[in-house]
């Protein structure tokens, strides 16, 4: 009974939310609690704001995976690909995939593909301001029925559905320490057998006091729900081969932290976010970059 409630609670969280849109892809975006919008761009522009793909200056491969609220049946794995263009800023390449299984069958396996582009709209010795865009694509393909058994051995297959999104993203940065950044999700609206996928705003600032160190603020609305959310992170590299990250959001309260190790062209990366009621998620990162 216990195991059956758990599991109520979590879809109730889950559903409608990750098949476009989960605010925590990736290690950096996890041990921040998602404050990330502003920030100079990385593996994490490809999920959170693309325009910080502009920064991007070298090709890189990312991939990652976690069990959500450290449940082994909500599985979610993340790759990307960043390619630097000699002209036009970066382009990127990503995929998300959520598998929902209980307790040994696939009730429903999410997938988003993407296309990202970023770019430098002006930039010159003090300021820049950074415009991105991402095309989408997300299906859901859902598991068989119970059937007659109950157990989905004999049940009927439902089928999927497919929907595109597009989002959009903004960032102005001023002597490489003030940035502000604007990311909105879905704008197109698009739906799923008539049920809209979830779109969220998000608007954030940060402050670079010295190189080494990020402070962020982001302020995220999701459209349809009447809450907003507050997150807060710190970035600080502690020397060349590690990076320390410690974020928090309100509504809920959550806790993030991470650590990233880089040896040459590897790194890798492991966070931790908290919840107030259901256990805590952990998300580990792996990324190459060709320099």
């Amino acid at each position: 009974m216990k195991k059956i409630s758990l599991l109520v609670i979590v879809l109730s969280f889950v559903v409608g939310q990750v098949t476009s849109d989960y605010s925590y892809t990736g290690a950096e975006a996890t041990g921040t609690a998602g404050a990330l919008a502003a920030n100079p761009g990385g593996s994490w522009s490809l999920y959170h704001n693309p325009s910080g793909l502009a920064d991007c200056q070298s090709m890189l491969l990312t991939v990652g995976n976690t069990n959500i609220f450290s449940q082994s049946f909500l599985q979610f794995a993340n790759a990307g690909l960043i390619v630097p263009t000699n002209s036009f800023g970066s382009v990127g390449l990503s995929m998300q995939l959520f598998d929902v299984g209980y307790p040994k069958n696939n009730l429903s396996t999410e997938t988003a593909i993407g296309f990202s582009h970023g770019f430098n709209l002006q930039k010159d010795k003090n300021s820049q301001i950074n415009f991105g865009y991402a095309l989408s694509y997300y299906e859901i393909e859902y598991g068989k029925t119970a059937g007659l058994s109950g157990d989905g051995s004999d049940g009927i297959e439902i089928g999927n559905q497919v929907a595109f999104g597009l989002d959009i993203g903004f960032q102005a940065v001023l002597r490489k320490k003030h940035r502000v950044g604007i990311f909105a999700k879905n704008i197109n609206q698009p739906e799923l057998n008539g049920l809209a996928l979830p779109r969220r705003l998000d608007i954030g600032m940060a402050y670079t006091p010295y190189d080494g160190v990020v402070t962020s603020l982001v302020f995220e609305q999701l459209f349809g729900h009447p809450d907003s959310q507050l997150k807060g992170a710190i970035i600080y590299d502690l020397n060349n081969y590690i990076v320390l990250r410690v974020g928090a959001q309100t509504n809920p309260n959550r806790l993030g932290c991470g650590i990233g190790i880089q040896f040459e062209s590897i790194q890798f990366d492991y966070s931790f976010l908290s919840h107030h009621v259901l256990p805590a998620t952990h998300q580990m990162s792996l990324t190459y970059v060709v320099k």
